[in-house]
């Protein structure tokens, strides 16, 4: 079992896995596509040890649209190796023919990487602990950027241990968002994010409640999304993803798009307690 109360610094932990992947020598010299890789997201830029079949095996840098170096075997990440994709989100650690299995560090990318979702990571939320197929699994510590730190048991990606005050306090506001907006009839808003200042709303009437889904019928759309949304539409999302409209949502912008942006407030759009920012496949 691995303890986590006591976890060292997971930059210490990061770079002593780098380091033990970087001190490897790679034989092979630079091939594009020489060598055969599992990783749809790592097909390009081959260096290393390649097997007589031209399967990867052994250690290797490679290069598609994320990276990666470390180990393979039979031509899937295998062994330890550090991931890492362009919005800035990386994987170190331990993997099991493709699948991230074992001990590992998982840290999100910076919030203006990412779009705004009830499940969007802070500006550099990091997992450190135990993974299973891909999801954590056993013991791990979630750490979020405004130091709040859920350290416990983790099951099929979803903490199973007792909740941090913060993360209550989130639930509560999560029961009470739902009592708001889960009624037919009721005016709701939803923030599209732009970057991580501003938002366009959207505006519409609660039609129908089908479980964590509403329907909704836009009523306010922005010029802005018009080739997106249209007033007059009904669309089918989550709950998580609209609120009680405010003043300052309702309000009669001008025909500029520019005119229509307003402060987005960074915490409007709540996380399901359960699913914290999953896990890249």
């Amino acid at each position: 079992m691995i303890m986590l109360k006591r976890t060292p610094n997971h930059n210490i932990l990061a770079a002593l896995m780098a380091s033990m992947i970087s001190t490897t020598a790679f034989a092979a010299p630079d091939r594009l596509n020489a060598c055969k890789v599992a990783d749809p997201e790592l097909q390009g830029t081959f260096v290393g040890e390649c097997d007589g079949w031209g399967v990867a095996n052994g250690y290797a840098s490679v290069q598609g649209i994320a990276s990666y170096v470390g180990q393979f075997k039979d031509g899937k990440k295998h062994g330890y190796g550090v991931k890492t994709w362009k919005n800035g989100e990386q994987y170190i650690g331990q993997f099991y023919l493709d699948a991230k299995n074992g001990f590992g560090i998982y840290k999100w990318a910076p919030q203006a990487a990412r779009y705004a979702s009830d499940t969007r990571a802070g500006a550099r939320d990091v997992y450190i602990g135990e993974f299973y197929n891909d999801q954590r699994q056993g013991d791990g510590a979630y750490e979020w950027s405004s130091g709040d730190v859920y350290r416990g048991k983790w099951a099929a990606d979803k903490f199973i241990s007792i909740p941090t005050p913060m993360m209550q306090l989130q639930a509560r506001h999560q029961n009470a968002l739902a009592e708001a907006v889960k009624k037919p009839g009721t005016t709701v808003c939803q923030a599209i994010q732009e970057g991580t200042a501003r938002a366009y709303y959207l505006q519409g009437i609660v039609t129908a409640v089908e479980g964590n889904n509403l329907l909704v019928h836009l009523q306010q759309v922005p010029t802005t999304l018009n080739g997106t949304f249209k007033a007059g539409q009904t669309v089918r999302s989550s709950y998580l993803n609209w609120e009680p409209c405010l003043p300052e949502n309702t309000k009669t912008f001008s025909e500029s798009a520019n005119n229509r942006k307003i402060a987005a407030d960074e915490d409007a759009q709540p996380f399901q307690v359960d699913t914290i920012a999953p896990v890249r496949d």
